[in-house]
């Protein structure tokens, strides 16, 4: 059990409380603040990384897998699907 020390004594403790978290409220406010530039320059270098995922998984990714199925269906089926897809407006210009 806490020890009474009546009014004052406990606004004394709540006083002493505050003003050691302030303290470490300011250092550690301190030492983010030095550390800033190194913060930054991992952040860059996630962002860069999180850019190279999505261009895998969201571009690359399934235009290769297309560019597979539609070559594995030329060579098991002997069609002639075209690997690149035309233009419709080039279609129409073969045609006249």
């Amino acid at each position: 059990m806490a020890e009474i020390d009546g009014i004052m004594g406990t606004i004394d403790n709540s006083a002493v409380f505050l003003k050691q978290k302030s303290i470490a409220f300011k250092n550690a406010l301190t030492a983010t603040m030095n550390n800033m530039g190194h913060i930054i320059e991992t952040l860059l270098e996630l962002m860069i990384l999180y850019i190279g995922q999505f261009l895998i998984q969201v571009i690359i990714l399934p235009l290769l897998s297309f560019w597979f199925l539609i070559k594995t269906m030329n060579a098991l089926f002997n069609t002639n699907a075209p690997i690149l897809l035309k233009h419709s407006g080039s279609l129409k210009a073969e045609k006249n």
